[in-house]
């Protein structure tokens, strides 16, 4: 599968960081991310990994804008955000889809409702004013069949799915996902490959309007042939390119050695 095509490099960045320190808003006092110099064109797909607590998801949330950097320069959007001031012009928001790990549905809602609802809250209109544009993202996540169900009663890829609906629902220009692949099967990854490079090479249900895209990951490898740029989270710098790549592939090695040498331990043959 080719990765996606890069547009012609002459629009302004959509996210541009220079500088930036990033503090645990979960752990005070802990610099997760410093020195970050980072900026992220139209028509890119950007898989950023890391370790388990690297700081992937409170990144993720910086990114977003949701939150405020401890210090350095940020631009999201056209607009500053800087350590005193974090707050993005609604307009800005709108453009922004988030998919938090999970999926984060409103368990009281069914799953149309969910999908429905930024929608509805922004347009000032009812569920039956939009069910056809919903009904379309219904079927292109594949979650048709549990339109109607609660998020309590379907599996976690499921709400993953309806939750991508939901961040697809105001047509966004840039699209962030917290480690999407996470605990699925290699069907289902290979379901959410497809889809995302769909949505960055322009889908005929945005207009064929390019989605720039975000992931997290623990593992870069199943974003290989999808993904266009690579950066990981390691000893508090952000590493981008070639050495991104590098740096995952060794822990992978290490990981892959580690089991070995466990399932060879004497009592392993016992187990």
């Amino acid at each position: 599968m080719p990765a996606v095509a890069h547009p012609a490099a002459a629009a302004a960045p959509l996210l541009e960081m220079h500088g930036l320190r990033l503090d645990s808003a979960r752990q005070p006092g802990r610099v997760l991310l410093d020195q970050v110099d980072w900026r992220v064109l139209p028509g890119d797909f950007w898989v950023l990994g890391g370790l388990q607590g690297a700081g992937k998801s409170e990144f993720l949330t910086l990114a977003a804008g949701l939150v405020s950097p401890a210090s350095g320069s940020f631009r999201l959007l056209d607009t500053d955000l800087s350590p005193r001031d974090s707050s993005l012009p609604l307009e800005a928001r709108l453009r922004i889809g988030v998919l938090l790990e999970g999926g984060q549905l409103q368990v009281r809602l069914t799953v149309a409702e969910n999908v429905a609802l930024p929608y509805c809250y922004h347009h000032d209109c009812r569920i039956e004013e939009c069910c056809d544009w919903v009904e379309a993202l219904l079927e292109f996540t594949g979650t048709r069949a549990v339109a109607l169900q609660s998020p309590l009663t379907i599996r976690r890829n499921w709400r993953l799915r309806a939750g991508l609906a939901r961040a697809l629902v105001l047509k966004p220009q840039l699209l962030l996902l917290d480690n999407p692949l996470s605990g699925l099967d290699p069907h289902q990854v290979e379901w959410w490959r497809v889809r995302l490079l769909e949505l960055a090479r322009g889908h005929p249900l945005f207009e064929g309007n390019p989605i720039t895209v975000i992931a997290t990951a623990l593992d870069l490898h199943p974003w290989r042939g999808v993904a266009r740029q690579f950066a990981i989270l390691k000893d508090r710098r952000l590493v981008q390119g070639d050495a991104a790549l590098a740096a995952d592939a060794a822990a992978e090695q290490l990981q892959s050695q580690l089991v070995n040498s466990k399932a060879q331990l004497p009592g392993a043959m016992n187990q």
